[in-house]
């Protein structure tokens, strides 16, 4: 599984596929709160989704630099 985590400066967008399969979408504004809009995107994708594990994480948009996983910019993508 793979979790895509686009960090917008007003939105979240986050997307889990298997393979091709689209398993998982949400979009939320954060309010400028992107700490508390991520943790509410993972809540709600552990209540969609409790089976989920060993997922492979990537981000997007200029907010994702400062977290510590793999990042890719838009303009790289």
């Amino acid at each position: 599984m793979n979790i895509g985590l686009d960090i917008g400066s007003t939105t979240i967008k986050m997307v889990v596929l298997d393979g091709e399969e689209l398993r998982f979408s949400s979009y939320k504004r954060h309010g400028g709160k992107i700490a508390e809009g991520i943790q509410a995107l993972f809540a709600d994708l552990s209540r969609a989704m409790p089976e989920l594990s060993g997922a492979r994480l990537a981000l997007t948009g200029t907010p994702g630099m400062g977290m510590a996983c793999p990042f890719y910019t838009s303009a790289a993508a």
